[in-house]
């Protein structure tokens, strides 16, 4: 239905493949995402559809340093051959008129619809409920809690969690038991997504060495010692062998330089 709104009205070809995507042609640029699940007697369902957004940019979001070390069963999402948005092919196109296009193509298929616009959804008065709601996405019961299980390799060990608690060290079992806070994980995650190219690596160890350092009295060993795992990790994996990098280059440049003379 979509594709067909979008096609008649702006005169594109936009298809839907086999995962249900929606694909801006030529090219087979991925506009248009879908999931859905069903719970109980709940039927969930969502699309994306992309307008205008800076490419770029979300890329990086959608990256994630992961990807080729984390060990998991969990099914992962499968990449589009590319990413487009309705603007590239249509320069002055709004969000406004892609929302009325939709709605008047589901209008003429449905007789009985009705247009409901929300102005404020986190009004509890107006939806009951929606704050509590909003607090249990924020929790770590939900954010790490509901993890699937997977296996981190690190520089000197290998950790296994499941549903954000850690089942099993190499290395350290005094690890075994720990939930994996949120304060580690942005730790570990901020670090990691950081470009090398441009970044302050002096700062970032300094913060780092602060964070470490300035740990409150009742502050779980264990968790200590996952946080000092994980950096030498970071430093072992990211930080050296880009500075190894830099200076293998340096050398064969001088050493280039030294020869031309």
């Amino acid at each position: 239905m979509i594709a067909e709104a979008l096609n008649q009205e702006f005169r594109i070809k936009v298809e839907p493949n086999d995962h249900d995507d929606l694909w801006l042609q030529p090219g087979r640029r991925k506009i248009s995402g879908t999931a859905a699940r069903i719970v109980r007697q709940v039927a969930y369902h969502h699309l994306t559809l992309l307008v205008n957004v800076d490419v770029a940019t979300l890329k990086r979001s959608l990256s994630s340093p992961f990807d080729e070390t984390i060990l998991t069963n969990a099914t992962r999402s499968i990449r589009a051959p590319a990413v487009g948005y309705l603007a590239q092919e249509i320069p002055d196109i709004t969000v406004e008129e892609v929302q009325n296009v939709i709605m008047e193509s589901f209008k003429k298929q449905y007789l009985h619809t009705e247009v409901i616009t929300l102005s404020n959804v986190m009004n509890d008065q107006q939806f009951p409920g929606v704050l509590e709601y909003e607090e249990k996405l924020r929790k770590w019961e939900w954010i790490y809690g509901r993890t699937p299980q997977f296996i981190l390799p690190l520089y000197n060990d290998r950790i296994q969690v499941e549903h954000g608690v850690i089942t099993g060290s190499l290395e350290n079992q005094k690890l075994i038991g720990s939930r994996l806070p949120e304060d580690v994980m942005q730790a570990y995650v901020g670090f990691a997504v950081k470009p090398i190219f441009g970044i302050n690596t002096t700062k970032q160890l300094a913060e780092i060495k602060a964070y470490l350092c300035e740990v409150p009295k009742d502050y779980d060993p264990k968790l200590i010692a996952l946080n000092a795992t994980i950096i030498a990790a970071l430093f072992t994996a990211l930080i050296y062998p880009f500075y190894a990098y830099l200076i293998g280059d340096n050398v064969v440049s001088e050493k280039k330089h030294t020869e031309a003379y």
